[in-house]
C-alpha cells in the first residue's frame, strides 16, 4: 500500500472553501529543519489559518495495511491550537484499501480542560461504513459545539476544526492505493 503526499495535495486543494498560503500547494520546511516529515502545507479557510504536517505513514506486517497520520494546527496567534488526525486502512485482496479506523485528539492551547479525544471511529472491511469523514466531522462537532468558547477569533476557529478534519481525512483517503 502507498500513501502519495502530491495526491494528498491535491485532494485537500480541491474541498470547498480552502485556499493555499500564496495561491500554490507547496510543502515548506519548518526553519531550521531538514527532510519531508518537517514540512508543513499552510492554507486558510473561512478566514482561519491551519498548516497540516506532512503525514507520516506506518506499515503493519505482512504488507496487511498502513496507518497514516498527521498533525494540524489551527495557527491563532497566541498559541498555535493541534489536532492529530489517524487513519488506519487494511489490505483487501483485488479491492482498493479499506478503512479500518479513524481517531482525532484535539488539543486547545491554554485550556486542558476543553481537550478532546474521541474513541477510535471503527468500520467493518466487510460492510465499510459510508463517509467516514462526515462521521468523524459529526462526533468533534457535537464535543466541540457542547463547548462555550465564546465570540472572539480564537474562539470562532476552533468551531472550524470539524470541518479542517473532515478535509484532511478525506485527502489521506484518496491519497491511499494498493
Amino acid at each position: 500500500m502507498n500513501f502519495s503526499r502530491n495526491t494528498f495535495t491535491t485532494q485537500l486543494g480541491n474541498y470547498t472553501g480552502i485556499s493555499f498560503s500564496g495561491g500554490t500547494a507547496d510543502w515548506d520546511q519548518w526553519s531550521g529543519t531538514t527532510g519531508d516529515l518537517n514540512t508543513q502545507l499552510s492554507y486558510s479557510k473561512g478566514g482561519f489559518n491551519y498548516r497540516t504536517w506532512s503525514p507520516e505513514t506506518s506499515t503493519m506486517p505482512t504488507d496487511l495495511g498502513l496507518v497514516v497520520s498527521c498533525k494540524i494546527d489551527f495557527a491563532n496567534g497566541i498559541g498555535d491550537d493541534h489536532m492529530i488526525l489517524i487513519v488506519g486502512f487494511l489490505k483487501v485482496a483485488g479491492a482498493a484499501p479499506t478503512i479500518n479506523f479513524i481517531q482525532a485528539s484535539v488539543q486547545f492551547y491554554n485550556d486542558d480542560d476543553q481537550n478532546i479525544m474521541i474513541d477510535p471511529i471503527k468500520s467493518d472491511p466487510n460492510n465499510p461504513t459510508q463517509d467516514l469523514g462526515q462521521v468523524l466531522y459529526d462526533s468533534l462537532n457535537s464535543q466541540i459545539m457542547a463547548d462555550n468558547f465564546g465570540t472572539d477569533y480564537t474562539s470562532e476557529g476552533r468551531k472550524t476544526f470539524p470541518d479542517i478534519a473532515m478535509a484532511n481525512v478525506n485527502s489521506m483517503i484518496g491519497a491511499v492505493s494498493a
